[in-house]
């Protein structure tokens, strides 16, 4: 028999094209690797299912996927915003509000960096291009695994804790990112042309959200493979 490894709720990707909930294999995996036990949770409104979901994990994944609806922070939508998924805005900023206030242990990833950022009441770029932002290429041309620019991160946080090291190569894909800091977040990452890649929340036991795709580099990338393993451990201390 094996020992309880902690559940880990990975939040679903919703694909308009096919209207199905998809999972990128690499979440699951990588909670696997690092010792966790995968769920990938429902695309739900429902309060008390939401609820039960929160109950039932030990901690959580918030995933890449759709643009933040611009009206979840105050903002009219631009040209420049992608497909949104008000659905699951919404799921996640509930679900997200629940783990906060009951210091459950989350992994922003991507999207999740900036669904939480909105979520606590900050804002995000809606496209960084037309922001300003074209010194560093933050969108591949070819796949997301490949490093495409380095990360500085800031010695007293705990991202520095996990990786012991001031400067990092990440992947990278994305066009949106975190504008104005929502309250009760702190910065612990930027890449060289300014932008937020990586925020916490240090009033939380573990609560880090990065804006690259550790997911994808796991397996070969001891940094990102110990993001998941510092979750999936500071999910077991509760246990």
């Amino acid at each position: 028999m094996t020992n309880f490894a902690p559940t880990i709720g990975i939040m679903p990707v919703f694909d308009d094209s096919i209207k199905k909930l998809t999972m990128p294999k690499g979440y699951a995996e990588a909670v696997e690797a690092a010792g966790g036990t995968p769920v990938i949770l429902p695309l739900t409104q429902n309060l008390d299912t939401i609820e039960r979901v929160y109950l039932l994990c030990d901690g959580f994944i918030f995933t890449g996927g759709h643009d933040i609806a611009p009206e979840m922070y105050g903002q009219e939508r631009s040209t420049e915003c992608g497909p949104v998924c008000e659905k699951r805005d919404d799921m996640e900023s509930r679900l997200l509000k629940l783990a906060v206030s009951g210091d459950k242990p989350v992994l922003g990833i991507c999207r999740g960096i900036q669904l939480i950022n909105a979520a606590l009441g900050g804002s995000l770029y809606q496209d960084l291009e037309k922001a300003g932002f074209s010194e560093l290429c933050h969108t591949p041309k070819e796949d997301g695994e490949k490093p495409l620019h380095l990360v500085e991160i800031s010695r007293d946080t705990p991202l520095y804790e996990i990786f012991s090291s001031r400067e990092i190569w990440t992947n990278s894909y994305h066009h949106q990112a975190v504008h104005r800091l929502a309250p009760g977040l702190t910065e612990a990452a930027w890449s060289k042309d300014g932008i937020v890649e990586a925020l916490y929340m240090p009033q939380n036991k573990f609560f880090i959200s990065v804006q690259w795709h550790p997911e994808l580099t796991y397996k070969y990338d001891g940094h990102s493979l110990g993001l998941f393993e510092a979750l999936v451990k500071s999910c077991g201390e509760n246990l």
